[in-house]
C-alpha cells in the first residue's frame, strides 16, 4: 500500500492543497454510514463492494480499516 501524504478528500494543485470534491462526496458517505452506526469493517467492506479507490487505484481492505479506526478514535 502507498502512502498518501495529504488526507483523503483532498489534493494538490499548482503546490496547493484543495478539496478534491470526487473524494469529498466518499468522506461525506464515510461519516454518514459511521454517524448512524455502521461499523468501520462494514463501510470499508461497502466500499470495496463498490470498488471505491482509496487513491491511485489502492482499494479499501484491512489495513486501511485499521487505519480509519485508529484516526477516529484519536489514538
Amino acid at each position: 500500500m502507498k502512502l498518501r501524504m495529504i488526507p483523503y478528500g483532498y489534493k494538490v494543485n499548482n503546490g496547493k492543497v484543495e478539496p478534491d470534491e470526487t473524494e469529498r462526496k466518499i468522506v461525506q458517505r464515510i461519516f454518514h454510514n459511521y454517524i448512524i452506526g455502521k461499523g468501520l469493517k462494514t463501510i470499508a467492506d461497502m466500499l470495496t463492494s463498490e470498488e471505491v479507490p482509496i487513491f491511485e487505484g489502492e482499494k479499501y481492505g484491512a489495513k486501511t480499516e485499521l487505519n480509519a479506526s485508529s484516526s477516529m478514535s484519536g489514538t
